[in-house]
């Protein structure tokens, strides 16, 4: 592979965040000390909590289903348990508050031990954890029957009752995590439903009422710094008709190719929804990994995606292990959580560039798109369908030789421009080039320059291995996207870099994700965005005659490979991580 020159912090010396920490790690259980099928929230939880009702919350608690559910149980919607697994540090310090929560999963095959992997490491490097037990909000019987509706909002909901217990524990002398609580941070770790159901926690934390009834007040108000998505539903609640919309959160989804349960990369519509509008410093980024699957990141749920009801015909032989699946969750959620809750810096260059290979880190194929508040964008399709597509009045734009140049509807709830081209014949490139009438004020030499583009172009990548085959070639070009990116001042001197000086960019991938579909080669095409940062800086020590300060054009070359289709989308500038 090239150098990645143009990229910041290559080198990012740091060690990995999936090393077990310094502290010892304790663990409890706390609930309601009535439950029929778990000791550890019956007789041996060591904190005894309320119960809260959900009426309001839940559909489908009634009836046959609800008669089945409450007998099960011991216990119906009115009721709901307060129950929690604990891993914490031993000592007296004061440390973040992490809440993990499960998703939808046979209610009997009990979800909440399979995050231990992660709450034991989290604890290990200074973080209290909760793995909240939502068992009783799944399916129960079969996957067509006696099913809850609408109920993402009580999953919710209760997350944040659970906040409440915290905040009352820390003030409580008698209480054993009296003034351990570091309540100004605050995460929420959620997977499937459950990684919806943080989100809408994030939503109804700030407001003053439930926005189906109004009638409900809420006060809750917790300082919810960040959230984690694991291969998350979408659009399960709709608060005013409209799906969740979050801002001036710091937000990580993860999310495999071979995921047969949420077979869309939902994490990316909240991702794309989440806006930064404060003057506080805020970051979002979506992780996709080749070869994982739903299940993997839980260790309950094994390598079968319980939702699919034809399970034995699941094609899992390109599944990345739970070993390697496990382990990337742990760095990436445990390097997002030391860089937003407790300020170490260093840690955010792990998602502005992942495809950085070490010694830690499985070798896979990871996909990653990276925003932070520091990002002002100058050319988006967000804002309407009309050609060609600006935010900066001063901009106008140029393109020629295409052939194809149009706006599309994204994948995820975004719009981007699609960009086509076959040089095989020409003595000229095509190009797209924004032009300049007066000087972005935003630009300097602590900037980058930042784009996300993804491949149309065809490919036969279908697994992991042939990335390892194929590393040690010296062309590429056969296999990945390439072009020029070319600024240009008012006097006609130019700076350069191609995007492979930073990073490849990945072709789609094929999956299949039954063995009648690998058999038969019938493969599904994932084509997913990756986030490109340039430093200005390193662009003008190409060319020292260079002047920023008169800044004309940047323009994307299409020259490295004869034919290819791209979407190319958020064109902008944002600070160097270096300097913030």
């Amino acid at each position: 592979m090239k150098s990645k020159e143009f990229s910041e912090n290559v080198a990012l010396n740091i060690e990995s965040p999936e090393k077990e920490g310094h502290y010892k790690v304790n663990t409890i259980a706390y609930g309601s000390g009535k439950d029929k099928h778990r000791f550890e929230y019956a007789e041996g939880a060591e904190i005894i909590t309320p119960t809260i009702n959900c009426e309001k919350f839940i559909d489908g608690w009634d009836g046959k289903n609800g008669w089945w559910r409450s007998k099960f149980w011991g216990f119906n919607a009115s009721k709901i348990p307060l129950n929690a697994r604990v891993w914490f540090p031993e000592s007296k310090e004061r440390f973040p508050l992490v809440l993990i929560v499960h998703g939808d999963h046979s209610m009997q095959d009990f979800s909440d031990t399979g995050y231990a992997y992660l709450a034991n490491l989290l604890a290990s490097r200074g973080y209290i954890v909760a793995s909240i037990d939502q068992n009783f909000f799944n399916i129960g019987w079969s996957y067509y029957f006696g099913n809850l509706k609408d109920e993402n909002d009580a999953r919710a909901i209760t997350l944040l009752e659970h906040l409440k217990l915290w905040e009352s524990w820390n003030l409580e002398d008698s209480n054993l995590f009296f003034n351990k609580v570091d309540l100004n941070n605050i995460a929420l770790i959620g997977h499937s439903r459950g990684g919806e159901a943080v989100a809408i926690a994030g939503l109804l934390n700030t407001l003053p009422n439930y926005p189906d009834d109004l009638n409900i007040k809420f006060d809750y108000g917790f300082n919810i710094k960040s959230i984690v998505a694991i291969a998350p539903v979408d659009g399960v609640y709709k608060p005013y008709g409209k799906k969740v919309s979050l801002s001036n959160l710091n937000y990580l989804t993860l999310h495999g190719s071979y995921d047969g349960e949420v077979q869309n990369f939902m994490g990316l519509n909240q991702y794309n929804r989440l806006k930064f509008t404060d003057s506080l410093y805020h970051f979002k980024s979506s992780l996709y990994i080749h070869g994982a699957n739903h299940g993997q990141f839980n260790t309950t749920w094994g390598n079968k995606d319980s939702y699919s009801p034809f399970a034995k015909l699941l094609n899992l032989k390109p599944l990345i292990s739970d070993k390697d699946q496990q382990q990337i969750a742990k760095i990436f959620i445990s390097g997002f959580l030391d860089a937003t809750l407790k300020n170490k810096k260093k840690y955010i260059n792990l998602f502005s560039n992942p495809n950085f290979q070490t010694e830690w880190l499985p070798n896979s194929i990871r996909l990653n798109e990276f925003e932070d508040s520091t990002t002002e964008y100058i050319f988006t399709p967000e804002k309407d369908f009309s050609h060609p597509t600006k935010s900066r009045e001063d901009i106008t734009i140029k393109t020629d030789y295409l052939l194809q140049w149009k706006e599309n509807k994204g994948l995820h709830g975004n719009k981007e421009i699609v960009l086509s081209w076959d040089n095989s014949n020409m003595n000229t490139y095509p190009y797209l080039s924004l032009n300049f009438e007066s000087q972005p004020k935003i630009i300097d030499s602590s900037s980058v320059l930042v784009f996300s583009t993804r491949s149309l172009t065809d490919s036969a990548f279908t697994d992991n291995k042939i990335i390892n085959e194929i590393s040690e070639e010296k062309d590429l070009s056969k296999y990945f996207i390439d072009f020029t990116i070319i600024l240009k001042d008012n006097d006609g001197e130019t700076v350069r870099c191609s995007l492979s000086d930073i990073s490849f960019l990945h072709p789609p991938l094929k999956v299949a994700l039954t063995k009648t579909d690998a058999f038969l080669s019938k493969y599904e095409t994932k084509s997913i965005s990756q986030s490109y940062r340039l430093s200005i800086k390193k662009f003008i020590k190409t060319n020292p005659n260079f002047n920023l300060q008169n800044l004309k054009s940047i323009c994307f070359v299409f020259d490295k490979i004869s034919k290819g289709k791209v979407v190319i989308d958020n064109i902008g500038f944002a600070k160097d991580l270096n300097f913030l």
